[in-house]
């Protein structure tokens, strides 16, 4: 009896040491793929969405308070230029292209750190070990946010700061450290001073920690005073941050004149949101199917650029998807149905997504409805949901207002990539649960999932390879 137990004592550690190596190989070779496609196009990209390099320019030539009379970029507010012309400066790099390839590098770097922080968030939001390798390898390969940090544009700062406020904000309210809301603040300062995008993260930052003063008496005077105090650093970020708000209005606004209705179509800039119903009621999936790459012109455009959701699906998922910059464009065959096999496979993703997010969902209002406002202080709950919901709100917001199709862009909201990643693991959680009744069912969905990740890889693959 006693062999017998020690027989079976062996063969589970034999079998736990198995699982071991088989996560520690799976995550290396993740890493490896996720950081090499990076740098590899960090060394031969030349554009990014929207010229940032100017920025750049007109700072290492002495100037300063820009706006957007000096160049079109210069509404923004400055961290990521000035960190990267001091860059230029220490190990002076001189000549255009090389200066480029540097502020790239430097993305490149900001993005191996996000992939860290998310990392370790990810593997204390669930206890298997399944559903958090799929999310971040999900988020490792996806061709939107690694073709980001490609570019030299502020983004990808953006991104890195809003998730360390993000993730820190979240463990701050699970466990009360001081040290974690000085990473918090610390996060959002730099978010705001790196982009506007990261607004949305910053609100839902005071919204938790007002949520925790006003609904948890015995923490009221603490969390009272660190709302406050995060507010405070809010607006002397935006102050210092060098925005230029009057330029910004008008570009942000470009719809003002003409008023958006529920049903008749009115046209603004390059048709993009021209409806309610044919914007925000729409996904053309047979559309993306039969013409898998956006086209630029007034007229002659697939149906599927007038309808936000089927726009993020297509630009989050391919990285030549959107027409832009100049030099990724392609009308290549292979591209092509590459993009078009991601269409299929990627539903695997948006079904796991929503599932994800209607999970948080019955979760918040389950709370809700058993403890009334109260449950609103215990924000570490519901928090990837609040996430997810602000940056949906924000595109909602940002492209009823620009109505070109250009703002269809999952770019503005990379910032709260924190939030969707969490909700997609949600859904994965459900499937594991649902795999261990249904094997069959589950591993083939499972094997779908492997299979969009590779295609993501062969996507990043044909862009290097066009681009080279």
């Amino acid at each position: 009896m006693a062999a017998k137990f020690h027989w079976n004592n062996w063969n589970a550690n034999l079998s736990q040491a198995s699982e071991n190596l088989l996560y520690t190989i799976g995550y290396s070779v993740l890493i490896f793929v996720a950081l090499f496609q990076r740098f590899s196009l960090a060394m031969i990209n030349r554009e990014a969405n929207d010229n940032h390099y100017e920025v750049m320019e007109l700072l290492s030539q002495g100037l300063r308070s820009l706006t957007m009379k000096d160049c079109h970029e210069c509404f923004h507010p400055k961290l990521y230029y000035i960190a990267c012309v001091i860059v230029f400066r220490l190990l002076g790099i001189d000549g255009r292209d090389s200066q480029i390839v540097v502020a790239q590098l430097v993305n490149c770097f900001a993005g191996a750190a996000t992939l860290g922080i998310l990392w370790r968030f990810l593997q204390q939001q669930s206890e298997g070990r399944l559903a958090p390798f799929f999310a971040f390898a999900w988020l490792a390969l996806n061709p939107r946010f690694l073709s980001l940090n490609g570019q030299a544009s502020n983004d990808s700062f953006s991104v890195l700061f809003s998730t360390l406020a993000i993730v820190a904000t979240c463990r701050l309210l699970k466990h009360g450290q001081t040290r974690e809301y000085f990473l918090s603040q610390i996060g959002i300062s730099l978010a705001i001073l790196s982009k506007g995008t990261s607004w949305p993260a910053a609100i839902a930052v005071l919204c938790v920690l007002f949520s925790r003063a006003l609904f948890q008496p015995m923490s009221r005077l603490r969390f009272g005073v660190l709302a406050v105090v995060s507010a405070f650093v809010c607006v002397a970020s935006i102050g210092c941050g060098d925005y230029d708000f009057e330029s910004y209005d008008k570009y942000a606004n470009l719809g003002k004149e003409s008023p958006l209705h529920f049903f008749k179509q009115t046209v603004v800039g390059r048709p993009g949101v021209t409806s309610v119903v044919d914007a925000y009621m729409t996904f053309h999936f047979v559309s993306l199917l039969q013409k898998p790459f956006n086209a630029p012109g007034i007229k002659d455009f697939p149906v599927h650029r007038t309808s936000v959701w089927t726009q993020l699906y297509g630009r989050l998922h391919c990285a030549q998807f959107h027409c832009g910059p100049k030099s990724w464009e392609t009308n290549s065959t292979w591209v092509a149905n590459v993009n078009r096999a991601i269409f299929l496979f990627g539903l695997l993703w948006m079904v796991l997504f929503l599932i994800g997010l209607c999970s948080h969902l019955t979760h918040f209002i389950r709370g809700i409805s058993r403890q009334g406002l109260p449950y609103l202080a215990r924000g570490e709950e519901y928090w990837p949901l609040l996430v997810a919901l602000a940056y949906i709100a924000f595109i909602i917001k940002f492209t009823s207002s620009y109505r070109d199709f250009a703002a269809m862009n999952p770019i503005y909201m990379l910032p709260g990539i924190v939030g969707f990643t969490a909700v997609l693991q949600r859904g994965l959680c459900c499937l594991v649960r649902f795999r261990t009744g249904n094997p069959f069912v589950g591993n083939a969905i499972f094997f779908g999932f492997v299979v969009l990740l590779i295609l993501y890889a062969i996507n990043i693959e044909q862009l290097v390879d066009h681009l080279t």
